[in-house]
């Protein structure tokens, strides 16, 4: 399964190549952030199997060139178009996501499978036009953050049901800025109890923000984004049987991202997307949603 990379210009675009190709250890620490090579406990062989990433591309080649030398990329392509051809799956590991519907729509069209990191996109249009692309050229499409398929999110939601019963409230906390991190703390909620949300009140302020989410059967989520506290990502859930929890610390992220690695590369084989588009579009309606009402603090109603 030969793949493309395109947009390095995250840690992401180092760690998910790495993941899959495995990395040249010297490369890798002079040329990536220390965040990035200090994940990596296996000196420099594959975390995941069954894929293989053959072709970059970034609009500064330099930075293409470090991540291939870093990533065992065979191939820094010279230009966009070239990132598309002789490859069976897309990776966009681009941070802007106002630039996703541009770098996904050729692959899209090509019938490729294409992953797209979070954020989806910044707005619902965009992430419609895509899920569009998608089902109209028989494309598969697949966008998550990392901290969805965690082993501590995979074993919560296999024992959610027990531990919790009927849930009721959730409250859900996360590191970082609003537009690159807000997703996760999101996806945490997203993840265990899907959509449904039809009303919308920000209460907090740049750098912590306080969100309270209404479902439409009566369960209420409190979501908040502080850029101060320490990187982790916590989840508490309340229901008629007890309260349950999960947690992501700085020092799982080598998990978070093999664990997420694996899902991509499975996804580019059987071409299904483990996260229901209807949860993606979602997540892109709650974050653009938020990010308004954050300026009124007027409770908004979601259609």
């Amino acid at each position: 399964m030969k793949l493309s990379v395109i947009g390095l210009e995250t840690t992401h675009g180092y760690i998910y190549p790495a993941m899959i190709n495995g990395y040249d250890p010297i490369h890798m620490n002079a040329n990536a952030l220390d965040i990035v090579s200090g994940i990596f406990p296996t000196g420099g062989a594959p975390s995941v199997e069954g894929a293989r990433i053959v072709a970059c591309y970034d609009i500064d080649p330099d930075r293409a060139r470090k991540v291939a030398d870093a990533c065992l990329i065979e191939r820094v392509c010279p230009d966009i178009a070239d990132a598309y051809r002789g490859v069976d799956g897309v990776v966009i590991t681009a941070g802007d996501a106002t630039q996703h519907l541009a770098l996904a729509e050729p692959a899209l069209r090509a019938g490729l499978a294409t992953f797209v990191d979070k954020p989806f996109a910044t707005t619902v249009a965009d992430a419609d036009a895509m899920i569009e692309l998608s089902e109209r050229y028989n494309a598969p499409l697949f966008c998550t953050s990392a901290v969805r398929f965690s082993t501590q999110m995979n074993d919560l939601r296999a024992r959610v049901a027990e531990t919790v019963g009927t849930p009721l409230a959730a409250h859900v906390i996360g590191t970082g800025d609003y537009t690159s991190y807000a997703v996760h703390s999101l996806e945490f909620l997203i993840s265990v109890w899907g959509g449904g949300i039809v009303n919308l009140h920000a209460l907090g302020e740049e750098n912590f923000d306080t969100i309270k989410l209404d479902y439409a059967d009566g369960r209420r989520a409190i979501w908040q984004i502080c850029k101060e506290i320490d990187w982790m990502f916590h989840i508490s859930l309340f229901g008629t049987a007890g309260y349950d929890e999960a947690v992501i610390k700085f020092q799982d992220r080598y998990d978070v991202f093999r664990n997420t690695a694996a899902e991509i590369v499975k996804f580019m084989h059987n071409r299904v997307s483990p996260v229901p588009p209807s949860d993606t579009r979602e997540i892109v309606r709650l974050l653009a949603t938020a990010l308004e009402g954050r300026s009124t603090h007027i409770p908004i109603q979601l259609g």
